[in-house]
C-alpha cells in the first residue's frame, strides 16, 4: 500500500526500520508473539518467534493514509495491549496513528478515541482518531477497560477500552510526557513522568519527578477534586 507521510510525503518502506515493542500473547496462546515496529508495521509469530508474519488487515488500512512519523521518518506501533478475558481483542498504539483494536486475532481493525485531541493538525481534524499521537497506551490488567495514554498533547484515561476518553487536565507539573504507568489490579492508580515538550524532552526545571494519582485523576463527587499529584524528587 503506497501511501505517503501527509507531513514528509516519504512512502513508508516495505523494510524494517526498528523494532519498537514486542509483547507475548495469552496464556491460552503458547507461542504466539506480537511485534510493533517502524514504519508501522505489526507482526504476528505462533511458534515463539522463530517466524512472522506481518498483519495485513491492519498495514492495508485506509486509515493509514493520515499516518505520520514525529519524531522518526514513519509511524511507529509502540503499545500491544492483549485483553486478559479475550485473546483475539488486542489493542494498539501508534505514533502518530492513533490506537486501533481488533476483536477477531486481527482480521480486522477500527480506530477508537473519541475524546483525544491532536493540537498539530488543523482544528476541524483534531477530533479524528486517525492523527492521534499517544506516547504510551497501558490498560490495567485487573480492569482492562480502564486505559491510560500519555498523549502527545495530553493525559487521558478510558473506562471502556480505549472507545471514549476524557482528559486530566490538572497535573503537577505539566502534562506532556511520554512514560505511563497502571497498577496491574488499580485501574484508578497510575504514574507518569512529565517533560517539557517535544522540542525539549528533559524533565521540567531538570528535575526528574513522577507524578501518581489513586482516584483516576477526574474530579469526584465531593469537593475535593482528583488530580495527578507530584511525588518526591527523585533526581535534581
Amino acid at each position: 500500500m503506497e501511501i505517503p507521510n501527509p507531513f514528509t510525503g516519504k512512502v513508508a518502506p516495505w523494510s524494517l526500520e526498528m523494532i519498537w515493542s514486542i509483547e507475548p500473547g495469552s496464556p491460552d496462546e503458547p507461542g504466539r508473539v506480537w511485534c510493533g515496529t517502524i514504519p508501522g508495521g505489526l507482526f504476528r509469530s505462533d511458534d515463539s518467534g522463530d517466524s512472522w508474519s506481518l498483519v495485513r488487515p491492519l498495514w492495508d488500512l485506509e486509515a493509514r493514509k493520515h499516518w505520520m512519523g514525529a519524531g522518526m521518518d514513519y509511524a511507529g506501533i509502540h503499545s500491544i495491549l492483549i485483553d486478559p478475558r479475550d485473546a483475539d481483542h488486542v489493542t494498539v498504539g501508534g505514533s502518530v496513528g492513533g490506537i486501533y483494536h481488533t476483536t477477531d486475532g486481527g482480521e480486522s481493525w477500527a480506530a477508537i478515541g473519541e475524546g483525544l485531541r491532536a493540537e498539530y493538525v488543523p482544528p476541524e481534524q483534531a477530533g479524528n482518531p486517525e492523527v492521534q499521537d499517544p506516547h504510551c497506551l497501558v490498560h490495567c490488567l485487573g480492569e482492562p477497560d480502564t486505559m491510560w495514554t500519555q498523549h502527545h498533547n495530553g493525559v487521558f484515561v478510558s473506562r471502556d477500552g480505549g472507545r471514549h476518553w476524557d482528559e486530566i487536565e490538572k497535573i503537577d507539573p505539566f502534562t506532556f510526557g511520554f512514560a505511563v504507568s497502571v497498577h496491574p489490579k488499580a485501574g484508578n492508580t497510575a504514574w507518569l513522568v512529565p517533560g517539557v515538550k517535544d522540542e525539549h524532552r528533559v524533565p521540567v526545571d531538570g528535575k526528574l519527578v513522577v507524578t501518581r494519582t489513586r482516584d483516576g485523576g477526574l474530579p469526584r463527587t465531593s469537593s475535593r477534586p482528583g488530580c495527578l499529584r507530584r511525588m518526591p524528587t527523585i533526581w535534581s
